[in-house]
């Protein structure tokens, strides 16, 4: 599929495609014209030039007419963003397998001038890739001028847009303005020079890759739900540039979007502290939080919504056999007598895109989700499942401990400490499914509770134990 506008550029590219199709074994090629609807009256006319060109090859072409949003970024930046989308819904919809455009090496430096000017890093200056996935732009070896030497051999036509001369966008001005300017007064092989830089960063960043590649993996990553903790003992090994990539890879991993360079240097900062807990400062959704072992990355999806974590589901009160729907999973009461396996239903639980079939009682116990309570306990005080309140303790083996001091010393995040559930007769905690069973007690096991958990506190569970077990290799692995 090449896009073709009507320029010299597309033109030229869809000639060059369709002449040597067959010797580089492209079995079809297809012209597509975007109209993005800012010019009333005159893409009408470059549609049907477009049509005209691709039937004189005998060719397919799709003329697609985009409505572009009225909010988001700059109007050329959403009519960008547009026109790849629908290339792609259009790849994939006649079985394409790459997508080719007309960018040549004046529109690299362009490009990296571009970038400079609004501040970026490395990543930037690597300016346009030749390949990348589907896409390839196989004229960015050549420029302008040696394209336009072939029109004028092949008197060859092509459509000209009239606001490619305008300057009210910033990259017009940098076309007409600015690069003239720069080449007449500094270095006239400019261009060449800037595309020479952006081919050299992108062998830097190939490198680069490579080694984040072969860093992340455990202990240095876990991943679950959607979220993901990075080991600040790696972290704090590697040099900067390898940093910055690994926090950058991180945040792409888990919300599919890139920070500035600022807000990667404040994440690099964060887990170079000492501090147990810190929250970086960021916008929504993204939420990067530093414990003693690890720097989390929490999908948005990590937590049921705020309302819900404020629940008091009063187990006194229910009835035995008992099925209750809380923000946590589904809670279960059956009298312990009873076999588990006939109480739960059998459902496959995604855990880390594998799915795990909870189907025995001791799984389920091991695992902590499941708990045998004597009956008299139930006797004299309200038992209920809730969050944690001020005044919780915990009941040891010797007498009691305060809840927020007994979680400290268990390592568990504070993010974790408000929202977890708690089994609490009044203000004793007995149960922290998923993390704590409790202590024997006397009397006859009659009541067996078992929380059936949603997927967030699953995978909320596996990052927790997986940074809990990652703490001793951590001070193991340099000596290894």
């Amino acid at each position: 599929m090449v896009g073709v506008s009507g320029g010299i550029d597309s033109v030229f590219l869809w000639e060059v495609l369709c002449a040597l199709g067959g010797p580089l074994g492209i079995e079809e090629v297809i012209a597509v014209y975007v109209d993005h609807g800012l010019r009333p009256g005159q893409t009408q006319a470059e549609a049907a030039w477009v049509r005209a060109l691709a039937a004189r090859s005998g060719r397919m072409a799709i003329v697609a007419t985009l409505e572009l949003s009225v909010e988001g970024a700059s109007l050329q930046e959403r009519a960008r963003e547009a026109r790849l989308a629908c290339l792609e819904r259009l790849a994939t919809e006649h079985h394409c397998t790459r997508i080719a455009l007309g960018h040549h090496r004046d529109d690299q430096a362009e490009t990296l001038l571009q970038r400079f000017l609004r501040g970026t890093g490395p990543r930037g200056l690597a300016g346009i890739w030749p390949i990348r996935d589907r896409w390839v732009r196989p004229l960015l070896c050549l420029s302008r001028s040696e394209i336009q030497a072939v029109f004028d051999e092949q008197s060859w036509a092509w459509c000209e847009d009239p606001t490619n001369q305008k300057t009210d966008y910033q990259r017009n001005q940098i076309r007409h303005q600015l690069l003239p300017l720069l080449e007449h007064t500094y270095n006239p092989q400019l261009r060449t020079h800037l595309a020479h830089l952006a081919w050299r960063t992108r062998q830097d960043e190939v490198f680069f890759a490579d080694q984040i590649e072969s860093l992340w993996k455990s202990p240095l990553c876990v991943a679950s739900g959607g979220s993901l903790c990075l080991s600040l003992a790696y972290l704090r090994t590697l040099a900067q540039a390898l940093l910055w990539r690994c926090l950058q890879r991180a945040i792409w991993e888990v919300y599919g979007a890139t920070l500035p360079e600022e807000q990667i240097e404040h994440l690099a900062h964060i887990a170079a502290g000492q501090n147990e807990a810190k929250k970086a400062s960021l916008p929504a959704p993204f939420c990067v939080i530093r414990t003693s072992a690890s720097l989390w990355f929490l999908h948005p999806n990590a937590f049921p919504p705020q309302t819900e974590t404020a629940q008091n589901i009063e187990i006194s009160e229910m009835p035995i056999p008992s099925k209750v729907h809380t923000s946590w999973g589904v809670l279960f009461l059956n009298d312990a007598r009873e076999p588990l396996d006939g109480a739960l239903p059998q459902t496959p639980q995604q855990v880390d895109s594998e799915k795990q079939q909870v189907d025995s009682e001791e799984e389920r116990v091991s695992e902590g989700w499941s708990v045998v309570i004597p009956r008299s306990e139930f006797d004299d005080r309200r038992a209920c499942l809730r969050t944690r309140r001020v005044g919780d303790t915990v009941r040891l083996k010797v007498g009691h401990r305060s809840l927020k001091r007994w979680l400290v010393d268990q390592h568990v995040p504070v993010f974790l400490r408000d929202i977890w559930p708690v089994l609490a007769y009044e203000q004793s905690i007995l149960w922290l499914p998923g993390i704590a069973q409790p202590l024997e007690a006397e009397g006859r096991p009659f009541l067996r509770l078992t929380l059936q958990p949603a997927p967030w506190l699953v995978s909320l569970r596996h990052l927790f134990f997986a940074e809990e077990e990652r703490q001793i290799a951590d001070l193991c692995w340099p000596f290894l």
